[in-house]
C-alpha cells in the first residue's frame, strides 16, 4: 500500500486523487464534485481529449494507491459503506470474495427485500402477485392496464414486474392466497 497522500490519476494526468477520495483538477485547482449513482457508489466526471467519462471514486483511489491486484478485479469497501472511499477502507477482491463479504455483512438474504437497494417491500410484491398477471393472456386490455398501473405505482420497469410475477425474483414470497 502506497502512503503518498495525493497521486495523479492513471490515464487522467490532469487530475489527482487523495487517500480520502478527493479528486482535484490540476489545471484549475478545483475539487471535482461527487455524484451518487443508482447503486450508491460515488462518481466523478473526468475529461480527456474533449471526452467526458464518469469514473467511480473508490476505483480511482484503489488504482492510484493499492498497487498490485493479483488477479483481483473488484474493489471491496471493507466496512460496506459505499460512501467511505478512504484508502484504509478499500481492498482488491475477486468477485467471489466481494459477494462473500456482502453475505457476511447483509446475511444470505441480500436479494429481494433483503437488498438495501430494493424498491419493493414484501407487501408490494404480494399485492402484485395477487393479481396473477402472468395468468392473463398477453396483450389484453386488462393485462396491459394492470401492468401499466403497477409500473407507475411502484416505479418499476416491465421486465422487473415480469420477474416478480414469474417468480424469478422475490422467490421466497408466495402468492398472497398461498400465504394465508
Amino acid at each position: 500500500m502506497d502512503i503518498n497522500k495525493v497521486k495523479k490519476i492513471p490515464n487522467y494526468e490532469s487530475y489527482t486523487v487523495d487517500v480520502y477520495g478527493v479528486v482535484r483538477n490540476i489545471k484549475t485547482g478545483k475539487l471535482k464534485e461527487h455524484s451518487v449513482g443508482p447503486k450508491g457508489y460515488h462518481r466523478v466526471n473526468l475529461w480527456k481529449e474533449n471526452k467526458q467519462k464518469q469514473m467511480l471514486v473508490h476505483r480511482l483511489v484503489a488504482e492510484a494507491f493499492l498497487g498490485s491486484r493479483d488477479g483481483k478485479l473488484t474493489v471491496n469497501h471493507i466496512d460496506s459503506n459505499k460512501s467511505n472511499n478512504a484508502l484504509s477502507n478499500l481492498e482488491w477482491a475477486t468477485h467471489k470474495e466481494n459477494e462473500n463479504h456482502k453475505r457476511k455483512h447483509y446475511g444470505n438474504d441480500y436479494h429481494g427485500t433483503g437488498n438495501p437497494m430494493a424498491k419493493l417491500d414484501d407487501i408490494k410484491v404480494l399485492t402484485i402477485r395477487t393479481f396473477r398477471i402472468n395468468e392473463l393472456k398477453p396483450c389484453t386490455k386488462i393485462r396491459n392496464s394492470l401492468v401499466r398501473k403497477f409500473m407507475l405505482l411502484y416505479d418499476i420497469s416491465q421486465p422487473s414486474l415480469n420477474t416478480i410475477v414469474n417468480f424469478k425474483s422475490y422467490r421466497n414470497l408466495p402468492f398472497l392466497s398461498e400465504a394465508n
